[in-house]
């Protein structure tokens, strides 16, 4: 997986995780999201912020990063942060991207898994998810 993909992916995945974990999650979609995610799928994402946590205790930047995203997980800039700092273990540390991809395979291989659309940048007019859905026309 390309690192600048997994950086963000596992920010993204992390996210839910850590609202669920602090309380915030006040939106009923998110509040939804995190619910079909299921015990087992929450329980992986522990163990996996658990090893994660434990990883980036050496390194500070990315070990402040990632106690900002804690306590505002909902916040981009957070989430950008921790995303940069995990990009730079990856392309300077090998075995950081090999422990950080065979510890993230379980949640993104979990059934239900989500898919997520990041705009970074620009004006955007409507979103939809769309999750389950058969026979659906858009025009």
């Amino acid at each position: 997986m390309d690192p600048v993909l997994l950086a963000s992916t596992v920010v993204t995945s992390l996210a839910p995780y850590l609202a669920k974990a602090a309380g915030k999650l006040t939106d009923t979609l998110t509040d939804k999201f995190a619910g079909t995610l299921g015990d087992a799928a929450l329980k992986k994402t522990g163990e996996f912020y658990a090893w994660l946590k434990q990883r980036l205790a050496g390194t500070p930047a990315a070990n402040n990063a990632l106690a900002t995203m804690e306590k505002s997980p909902d916040d981009t800039a957070s989430q950008a942060a921790l995303s940069e700092e995990l990009k730079k273990l990856i392309a300077s540390d090998p075995d950081f991207l090999k422990q950080l991809t065979s510890m993230f395979a379980p949640i993104a291989n979990q059934s239900g898994a989500a898919n997520f659309n990041n705009q970074v940048a620009g004006d955007v007019g409507k979103i939809i998810q769309i999750n389950n859905a058969n026979d659906i026309q858009i025009s």
